[in-house]
């Protein structure tokens, strides 16, 4: 749980600095950007989780790739959704249809 904490937190601090609208706004950069802060921060969660409960340092080093092999698979199906919910125009407001009625 320590792991997954500290990779929230710096995937949010990576977010932040780039900026959220950078983040969602422009299309090359949003899928390049989020796909690898996802990829890293899961991979510091692996290392910090692998380093708890494995001792030899080639585990923990596989242990971690493979959580970064999940931040990628997860941080391409987020933008799946992100895409999906800005076409449906679905806002924190509230759902807004697109057909306008």
């Amino acid at each position: 749980m320590i792991g997954f904490a500290v990779a929230s937190i710096a995937f949010d601090i990576l977010t932040r600095i780039v900026g959220y609208r950078n983040c969602l706004d422009k299309p090359l950069s949003a899928v390049v950007g989020l796909t690898s802060f996802s990829t890293i921060c899961a991979g510091l969660a692996g290392s910090i989780i692998g380093s708890f409960f494995m001792s030899p340092k080639p585990l923990i080093t596989v242990f971690a790739g493979l959580h970064a092999v999940g931040g990628f698979i997860g941080g391409i199906i987020g933008l799946i959704l992100i895409g999906a919910l800005k076409t449906r125009i679905v806002t924190s407001k509230g759902f807004q249809s697109s057909a306008g009625a």
